[in-house]
């Protein structure tokens, strides 16, 4: 029946229905190889738009790739308006990074065998394809586009700028996260330092304990690096944005000054005082190396920033510790001269 209808020349084959959809790309939708092999015909296809999008944004390609109908991807991409449509600018969802998403290596390896666009992206987030393998577990994915040689790794998404790396320490994809985080070094060669040493400072101030913690256990990175304006280190932003897990890790590490000012000299704990963190500000005044009277450039002390910004709590909690402090030092002063 349906060759019957395609064989009337009055049958116009680009025909979209309520949703935008064209015949073939309902076949293709719901699987129906043997109708898709017919449009497929060369007396047929040439009567096919086959780069059209339905009202979504989704074209014939995508609908196969999205749906894991390995045969009929392979069948779309014999035809050539197809092929070179791979990446229409117009169409709103990549079948790429839809396929990634989903762990559909076949499709994945089919598409990029086509010369589809390694940093294929989705619509609504800016998510590239890496991105989305890497955050969802789809290590073989991940394998497969890493071989990409101008794919870029270090793309963040539009809505979160993370990268495909964060994305992966975030869900615990560890394995996943470490092997996108070598192949990055590697690419970088000697540039490596700067870059981590950067993201490093910003998964600190994100909160993104996970990423963290599998930036400490590089070798030869220091955790107590400085932005190179504001000279503030990740203890500093992690304080300030109240992630209590991220300053415990990086007071664990014993490789971070608590005391380091930026360039203000404005330390952590002025940074936290200022913010009323009071778990954070716990977390420092536990350290006996924190310096609880020290001042930044205008000689205000943290609790001189708990007080102008009207955190009453974390204000007593440090003075409390300031007077002990004080009073331990008169104590040792009384007991030198007598």
């Amino acid at each position: 029946m349906v060759e019957l209808l395609l064989n009337d020349k009055k049958v116009d084959f680009n025909a979209q229905d309520d949703e935008g959809m064209l015949p073939v790309m309902v076949a293709v939708k719901n699987g129906f190889t043997d109708i898709a092999e017919l449009f497929l015909r060369s007396d047929f296809s040439a009567r096919i738009y086959w780069n059209l999008c339905d009202q979504r944004g989704f074209t014939c390609l995508f609908w196969a790739a999205t749906s894991d109908f390995e045969d009929l991807v392979s069948l779309l991409l014999k035809q050539s308006e197809i092929v070179q449509g791979i990446d229409k600018p117009g169409a709103r969802h990549s079948p790429l990074a839809s396929a990634a998403r989903k762990g559909y290596v076949q499709i994945v390896i089919a598409l990029l065998d086509h010369s589809a666009t390694p940093d294929a992206k989705d619509d609504r987030e800016g998510r590239a394809a890496l991105s989305w393998a890497a955050g969802n577990g789809h290590e073989d994915v991940v394998d497969r586009l890493l071989r990409c040689e101008d794919i870029d790794i270090n793309h963040a998404d539009r809505r979160l700028k993370w990268t495909a790396f964060q994305w992966a320490a975030a869900q615990k994809q560890g394995a996943i996260a470490w092997k996108i985080l070598h192949e990055t070094l590697e690419r970088l060669g000697n540039r490596w330092r700067d870059y981590i040493s950067t993201l490093f400072l910003d998964v600190a101030k994100r909160g993104q304990y996970e990423a963290l913690n599998i930036l400490l256990e590089l070798h030869d990175f220091d955790p107590d690096f400085r932005d190179r304006d504001s000279q503030r280190t990740a203890l500093s932003f992690a304080a300030e944005h109240g992630h209590v897990r991220i300053v415990q890790r990086l007071l664990s590490s014993g490789r971070v000054n608590v005391n380091a000012g930026d360039v203000g000299r404005k330390t952590a704990l002025m940074w936290t005082a200022d913010q009323g963190r009071s778990s954070v500000v716990k977390e420092l005044l536990a350290r006996e190396e924190l310096d609880i009277l020290a001042v930044d450039s205008e000689e205000r002390c943290a609790c001189d920033w708990a007080q102008a910004s009207n955190h009453l709590d974390v204000q007593r909690l440090i003075e409390d510790r300031q007077h002990r402090v004080v009073h331990r030092s008169r104590s040792r002063q009384s007991s030198g001269t007598s």
